[in-house]
């Protein structure tokens, strides 16, 4: 588990500490004062196993394997709770930036403590990769340039990868999610300025999070993926949504 000190707190602001565990969190606003989000754990691994082996949930997603192993899963936490530990290192070292949401992991506290709460989804932000661009040579070379922008570039373009176990959707609860972390971490922590989003096409459950939260829509991208046989095989085009804090800045 990932942990921090009552030193640490003015330092990693707007995250608290869960004193049960030393855990940093992140809780919501009312209505939603029930989320809380904190970094992965390695006991979540029965979860995320259940939920990407879910088709109500794989059949959205781009990623993730499938069928979704144990191993998969333990790999996939690991890598997470060692980017929040790089993120925290660097405030700690008094870095402006980080690259990493640190509290990434939704869960519900409605019945239990921070520290028994279930995962039930996840939201990361991280660099996108491109993939949304059928010309391989132009999605490699936006891929490497943006790769190799320094830690806090403003004009590093993020990208938003989530799930939700479906016990959990159409409550609003990733709307949510998604403006908390852009408004309380990206934006003070990441320096963050352009965020990417896409979804499978006809998912227009997706779309409407993005745009509730001040994403505009792109082109479409039609046939971009090509989907693995454990998915269907075939293509797959994506919705395609963008925002930009400066267009929210005027719009406010």
């Amino acid at each position: 588990m990932v942990r921090v000190t009552d030193e640490d707190l003015a330092l990693i602001h707007p995250l608290k500490r869960d004193p049960e565990t030393g855990e940093p969190y992140l809780q919501l606003a009312p209505p939603y004062a029930h989320i809380v989000l904190t970094p992965q754990r390695l006991s979540d691994v029965p979860a995320v196993v259940e939920n990407l082996n879910d088709p109500r949930i794989h059949k959205n997603l781009i990623g993730p394997p499938l069928p979704y192993f144990h191993g998969d899963a333990v790999d996939w936490l690991t890598s997470g709770r060692t980017d929040s530990e790089y993120a925290l290192a660097r405030i700690r070292a008094g870095k402006p930036f980080v690259e990493a949401v640190v509290t990434r992991a939704i869960r519900d506290i409605s019945n239990s403590s921070i520290a028994e709460a279930k995962l039930i989804g996840d939201c990361c932000i991280d660099r996108h990769g491109f993939d949304d661009i059928l010309d391989a040579d132009l999605s490699e070379r936006l891929d490497k340039e943006n790769a190799a922008k320094a830690t806090g570039d403003p004009t590093i373009t993020w990208s938003v990868g989530d799930w939700i176990d479906p016990a959990h959707q159409g409550q609003g609860i990733m709307t949510a999610v998604i403006a908390t972390l852009i408004r309380e971490w990206c934006i003070p922590k990441m320096n963050t300025r352009i965020i990417f989003a896409s979804a499978f096409m006809g998912n227009r459950a997706s779309v409407r999070v993005f745009e509730k939260n001040g994403f505009r829509n792109l082109p479409d991208a039609p046939d971009v993926l090509q989907l693995p046989d454990a998915k269907g095989g075939g293509r797959m085009g994506l919705h395609r949504l963008e925002w930009r804090l400066e267009e929210q800045a005027r719009e406010e």
